[in-house]
C-alpha cells in the first residue's frame, strides 16, 4: 500500500483516486476511507480469490461501494500477549513449544513483539523482525518468569495495544494475540472505552484460551448458543476477553491442543482481507456500525464460510 504522505489516523485513509488494481493503490487528499479486515473461516483453500464484488458491506445499514481490496500483502505487526498468572505455567510451556512452527507462518517483513502480564505488564521483546529472537524469547525468556498474581486481562490488552508503533506511510496491518485462560478481572478502561481505543488503532484482537487443568468446561448441549457460552463463562469467572475479539474482528478458540491451534491462528491473522469505502457523512465522535456479509453467488462457491471483521468504529 503506497500513501503520498502518512497515515494521519490509524485505519482512516486521505483519498481520492486508486490506482490501477494490478499496481500499488496510491491515494491522494481528500475524501476519507474506512478499511476493514476480513478472515474468511471455512474458505477453501483452492477456491479462487474474492473480489470487492463479492462482498455486501453496510455502514449504520446503509449499503456502501467497496473502493479497493488487497489479500495477504500486508506486512503485519503482531503482539503477543502471554498471560502469567497463577496456573498458566504448564499450558504456556504447551504453546512455547509449538513456537516454531507457529513464526513460519509470518514472513521476513513482518514485527513481532512480546509481552506478559499478571499484576503488571511487562515488555520481553519489543518489535522485531527477527523471528529467531522472538522464538528464542518464548521459548526461554518467558518461562523463566514468575507464574503468579492476578488477571486484568481486558486492562492488559488495552495497555498493550499502545504500543504499536505509528503508521508509516506503507500500511501494516496489526493484530493482537493473547493467550490466556480468558479469566480475567475488571480493571481499567471501561469495556465500550477500550473497544473505541482498538477501533482507533486498527487493531485486530484474538485470543488462544488454554484448557487448562481445573479450568472452565467447554463442553455444552447441543444447541446451545455462543451467546449462552459466553454468557455462562462471564457469570463463573469475570471479565472475559470474547467481546473485544468479536468487535475488532478477531476470534476466541479454546483449546487443549495449544500447540498446533497456536500456528492456526498466527495463520488467520497473518492472511486476511483488507476493504476500502468511503466513510459516510458523519459527525464527529459518531460510533457507526458495520456489517459484512458475502453475496448469494460467493456463498455458493464458499460454502459455510464465515466472516469475521470489525463491527464498527468510532468518527474521528
Amino acid at each position: 500500500l503506497v500513501l503520498t504522505k502518512p497515515l494521519p489516523a490509524l485505519w482512516l485513509l486521505a483519498a481520492v483516486s486508486l490506482a490501477a488494481q494490478e499496481s500499488p493503490p496510491v491515494f491522494r487528499g481528500g475524501v476519507s476511507l474506512v478499511r476493514v479486515d476480513v478472515h474468511i473461516a471455512g474458505q477453501p483453500r483452492n477456491s479462487a480469490p474474492l473480489d470487492p464484488q463479492d462482498f455486501l458491506l453496510t455502514d449504520n445499514g446503509q449499503p456502501q461501494t467497496i473502493r479497493h481490496l488487497t489479500r495477504d500483502d500486508v506486512p503485519l505487526d503482531l503482539i503477543l500477549l502471554f498471560d502469567i498468572s497463577g496456573s498458566m505455567k504448564p499450558g504456556i510451556k504447551r504453546v512455547a513449544s509449538g513456537a516454531r512452527a507457529a513464526l513460519a507462518e509470518l514472513r521476513p517483513d513482518d514485527r513481532v513483539a512480546v509481552f506478559a502480564f499478571s499484576d503488571q505488564l511487562l515488555l520481553l521483546l519489543p518489535f522485531s523482525s527477527d523471528l529467531d529472537l522472538v522464538r528464542h524469547t518464548i521459548e526461554e525468556g518467558l518461562l523463566q518468569l514468575n507464574f503468579a498474581g492476578s488477571t486484568p486481562l481486558r486492562h492488559s490488552i488495552h495497555a498493550a495495544a499502545q504500543s504499536f508503533p505509528p503508521h508509516a506511510a506503507v500500511q501494516r496491518r496489526r493484530a493482537l494475540l493473547a493467550i490466556t485462560d480468558n479469566r480475567g478481572h475488571e480493571s481499567g478502561a471501561p469495556l465500550d472505552q477500550i473497544i473505541d481505543d482498538l477501533w482507533h488503532l486498527d487493531v485486530v484482537v484474538s485470543g488462544l484460551a488454554l484448557g487448562m487443568p481445573g479450568g472452565p468446561s467447554r463442553v455444552f448441549p447441543i444447541g446451545v448458543t455462543r451467546a449462552a457460552r459466553e454468557y455462562a463463562h462471564k457469570a463463573k469467572y469475570g471479565a472475559s476477553m470474547d467481546e473485544i475479539a468479536t468487535a475488532t474482528g478477531g476470534e476466541m478458540l479454546y483449546t487443549s491442543r495449544p500447540d498446533k491451534e497456536f500456528r492456526n491462528l498466527i495463520n488467520r491473522l497473518r492472511y486476511r482481507y483488507s476493504l476500502y469505502y468511503p466513510m459516510p457523512a458523519a459527525e464527529p465522535g459518531e460510533r457507526r456500525k458495520i456489517t459484512i456479509d458475502l453475496t448469494r453467488q460467493a456463498r455458493r462457491q464458499l460454502g459455510r464460510a464465515k466472516l469475521r471483521a470489525r463491527t464498527g468504529y468510532r468518527v474521528p
